[in-house]
C-alpha cells in the first residue's frame, strides 16, 4: 500500500469544461516542404492574426484536440471544408498556446460530418521559441543598406556567357600628342656621344624628337649628308608621354557603368567581375584587366609614366587599386610597341660627303704632278733628252688621270646604287594608323539579357557568403534566403522539432515577409 499514490476526495476535483478554438482556413500561402517560411516579426501572434483572416470555419468543440486527425460534426458543406488547407487550435482550459498545422486531406463522413488530417507546422509551432547560433553561412541575403560594390568578392560561378563593350566609346589614356624621334650615336656632325646616366641608366646615345616629321627628315638627311648616316640607332613614333621623364599623367577616371549592357540590376555584385570589369589595351595585342570593386568607391584611375630609351615605353598603373598605388603597385604594365620606323640612306649623297678629302687631295695633287712633271721635263729637254723628258710628263698625267678616273667611276657606281633602307616596319603600324598608339578603357559586361538571368538568381538565393556567422533573416523588406553548413540553434522545444529546423536550414529557406508568400515581383529593398 506505501507505493499507492494518495488521491484527492472527489468533492476536491474541480469539474473541468473543455473550451477548444479550432480555425481552419484556405489559401494560406506556405507549405509543408519548408522551402518558404512565412516569418512575423510577433511571432505565433501574427500567424493567429492571418490565420482568422483566411478562415472559412471556426468551431468550438469540447474535446481537446490531437495531432493527426479530428472528426467534425455540425454545419457546413462538403466543397467549403474540401478548401481548407491549414489549422490552428486552442485546448483551453489546459493551454494558452496556439498550434498551428497543416491540412493534408478531408474526408466526408456523411451530411455536416467531416474527418480532418493534418500535420504539425514545425516552423511556426517552434520557431519563436529558439535562438540562432553561428553556423557556416552558405547563402543569404545581406542587408540592402550593405549592398555595395565591392562588399561581397565571393565568387559565385555562374554560366556569363558572352562579354560586350558596355560603352559607346572607350576612354582615353591621354597620352598626348604623336612625336618623331630618332636616337644616334653621334651628333649630325659626327661627334661621337659621350655616355651619360639617363634615369639611372648608362646611355651612349643622343635623342632628337620632333613635332613635326618634316623637320625630324631634315635631321636625318643631316646625318646623311654629312657621312653620318650610319650613327643613326633608330627612327620611331611615340607620344609626347613617354618625354615626360619622371612626371605622371592622370587620365580621367573610369567609373562602374549605371547599367549593365542597358538593364539596370537589382543587386549591385553584378557590378563586379566577372559581370563587369574594365579592359584596357593598346590596340596591338597588349590588354590586362581591372576589377571596379578593387579600386576606390569603385572608379578607377591610371598613372602614366614616361621612359626615353632606345625603345620609348609608358607604363602604367592603376591608383589605390587593391591599396596598392604608384610605381610600386604590382598590377601596372610597360607599352613599348610604338611604331619602329623605316628610314633610307642615301648611299650617292654618304659616298659624295666621305669621298670630299680624296677629291681634294686628287685635286692638290694632280696641280702638283703637273707642276712637277712638267719641269722635269723641261729640264728634260734643256738637256738634250727631250723623249725622256716628254715620257715622265705623260706617266705623270696618265697617274693622276687614272686616280680621277678611278674616282669617278666609284662616283658613277654609287649613282647607280639606290638609297638603302634602314631600321624595320614593325607590327604597331595597324596600332598607330587605326588607334594613334593610345592606350583604351573599355567598361566590359556580360549582355543585358544574362544580367537579368544572373540578377534574378541573386535576388531569389541572395550572395555565396561562405564565413562563420549568425544566419540574417531579415534585413530585406519581402524575403530572405538563407543556406547554412550544420545550423547551430536551441530552445524550448522537443529535439525533434530542433532537428528539423536545422535541417531545414541546411537545405536552404526563403523567409518571407509579406504575406504574399512566392511573390518575387515585390520590391526587397
Amino acid at each position: 500500500m506505501d507505493n499507492f499514490i494518495p488521491m484527492p476526495p472527489q468533492e476536491n476535483v474541480a469539474a473541468v469544461s473543455p473550451q477548444t478554438e479550432v480555425i481552419l482556413a484556405s489559401g494560406i500561402e506556405w507549405g509543408n516542404d519548408y522551402e518558404h517560411v512565412r516569418y512575423y516579426e510577433n511571432g505565433k501572434a501574427g500567424c493567429l492574426a492571418h490565420v482568422r483572416e483566411k478562415a472559412i470555419h471556426i468551431f468550438k468543440q469540447s474535446a481537446p484536440v490531437r495531432w493527426g486527425e479530428l472528426t467534425y460534426k455540425g454545419k457546413g458543406n462538403e466543397s467549403e471544408f474540401l478548401k481548407c488547407n491549414y489549422i490552428a487550435f486552442q485546448n483551453k482550459p489546459y493551454t494558452e498556446e496556439w498550434y498551428f498545422g497543416f491540412v493534408t486531406r478531408v474526408e466526408w463522413l456523411s451530411d455536416g460530418s467531416f474527418k480532418i488530417y493534418f500535420e504539425p507546422d514545425r516552423f511556426q509551432n517552434s520557431f519563436y521559441n529558439v535562438v540562432l547560433q553561428q553556423c557556416y553561412v552558405e547563402r543569404e541575403h545581406v542587408d540592402k543598406t550593405a549592398d555595395l560594390v565591392g562588399i561581397n568578392l565571393v565568387p559565385e560561378n555562374l554560366e556569363t556567357g558572352e562579354y560586350v563593350d558596355n560603352a559607346s566609346d572607350a576612354r582615353l589614356l591621354n597620352l598626348g600628342p604623336m612625336q618623331y624621334c630618332l636616337s644616334a650615336s653621334a651628333d649630325e656632325n659626327g661627334t661621337n656621344i659621350v655616355p651619360i646616366i639617363n634615369q639611372g641608366i648608362l646611355s651612349g646615345l643622343t635623342f632628337t624628337r620632333k613635332r613635326k616629321y618634316t623637320d625630324l627628315i631634315t635631321v636625318i638627311q643631316n646625318y646623311v649628308k654629312s657621312g653620318n648616316g650610319e650613327a643613326i640607332v633608330n627612327v620611331y613614333q611615340a607620344p609626347e608621354a613617354c618625354f615626360q621623364t619622371g612626371k605622371s599623367v592622370y587620365t580621367e577616371e573610369t567609373v562602374k557603368p549605371s547599367t549593365i549592357d542597358g538593364y539596370a540590376p537589382k543587386n549591385n555584385k553584378l557590378y563586379q567581375y566577372p559581370y563587369c570589369y574594365c579592359l584596357v589595351h593598346d590596340g596591338s595585342g597588349i590588354q590586362h584587366t581591372y576589377n571596379f570593386e578593387y579600386g576606390k568607391n569603385g572608379k578607377l584611375t591610371f598613372q602614366v609614366y614616361g621612359v626615353m630609351f632606345n625603345i620609348p615605353s609608358i607604363f602604367v598603373v592603376p591608383r589605390e587599386y587593391k591599396n596598392y598605388g604608384g610605381l610600386t603597385s604590382p598590377f601596372g604594365f610597360v607599352v613599348n610597341n610604338f611604331p619602329q620606323c623605316a628610314w633610307t640612306n642615301d648611299s650617292y649623297q654618304a659616298f659624295l660627303a666621305q669621298s670630299t678629302p680624296l677629291w681634294d687631295y686628287s685635286k692638290k695633287q694632280n696641280a702638283i704632278s703637273q707642276i712637277g712633271n712638267l719641269t722635269g721635263g723641261l729640264v728634260g729637254a734643256l738637256s738634250g733628252n727631250l723623249v725622256a723628258g716628254a715620257e715622265s710628263i705623260f706617266n705623270a698625267t696618265t697617274s693622276t688621270y687614272l686616280l680621277n678616273e678611278n674616282i669617278n667611276a666609284q662616283k658613277e657606281s654609287h649613282d647607280l646604287i639606290p638609297p638603302t633602307a634602314k631600321g624595320t616596319s614593325s607590327g604597331s603600324y595597324v596600332a598607330a594608323a587605326l588607334f594613334g598608339s593610345q592606350v583604351y578603357c573599355h567598361v566590359m559586361s556580360v549582355t543585358a539579357q544574362m544580367a537579368k538571368t544572373i540578377d534574378d538568381y541573386f535576388s531569389m538565393y541572395g550572395y555565396a557568403t561562405h564565413k562563420i556567422k549568425v544566419p540574417n533573416i531579415t534585413g530585406r523588406s519581402s524575403w530572405n534566403f538563407v543556406k547554412t553548413v550544420n545550423c547551430g540553434l536551441h530552445g524550448a522545444c522537443v529535439t525533434d522539432d530542433i532537428n528539423f529546423l536545422q535541417a531545414m536550414f541546411n537545405r536552404g529557406v526563403t523567409f518571407w515577409h509579406t504575406d504574399d508568400v512566392g511573390n518575387y515581383g515585390l520590391s526587397n529593398d
